[in-house]
């Protein structure tokens, strides 16, 4: 299992962007990115989500507003990342009950972890702690810690930016599990 996780720092997103997007749409298509840049065809990513209700605060629906962005990564890319093929990604978006899907329990499960770690340790994602033994250190919450060898890494097992990317990105630290 390779987990893979997005956060979005409003505070920063307002201070970086004059016209910002709404940040969950934000949170898809940098999820988005780093799945079909890891999974090549023939293999397909199906996207499950929980059957939510409500709207955003200018009135746009939750659901609608996904199937849209969806839809829309499977037929021009990324505007956020030109030229990433989103080929791997089948169309559509299944809605399920959170109560009748295991999958989609363990993914809350993960998100929160990630909102733990972020929440309690979210400053130190872009600030080089260099511990004991002069290497960089990142303060965890414990069950983040325990989840960091499940994220998708890059080269040297490296998290940030592979399985668990922040946006907007203002420093870059090749944290890595360990």
């Amino acid at each position: 299992m390779r987990l893979f996780a997005a956060v979005v720092d409003k505070v920063h997103v307002a201070e970086d962007y004059t016209s910002p997007w709404y940040a969950p749409a934000i949170a898809y298509e940098i999820l988005l990115q780093r799945v079909v840049q890891e999974v090549k065809l023939p293999t397909r990513v199906s996207v499950v989500i929980d059957d939510m209700t409500g709207a955003t605060p200018k009135g746009r629906q939750y659901r609608a507003n996904l199937e849209v962005h969806h839809a829309r990564l499977k037929k021009n890319g990324s505007s956020l990342l030109k030229g990433l093929d989103f080929a791997p990604l089948l169309p559509g978006i299944r809605f399920v009950d959170s109560a009748r899907s295991h999958l989609v329990q363990v993914s809350d499960v993960v998100a929160y972890n990630v909102f733990r770690q972020f929440v309690d340790h979210g400053e130190c994602w872009e600030q080089p702690t260099p511990g004991p033994d002069g290497r960089l250190t990142l303060p965890t919450y414990h069950w983040f810690n325990i989840l960091g060898k499940k994220f998708c890494q890059g080269p040297n097992g490296r998290v940030q930016g592979f399985g668990v990317v922040k946006f907007p990105l203002r420093r870059r630290i090749p944290w890595s599990a360990k």
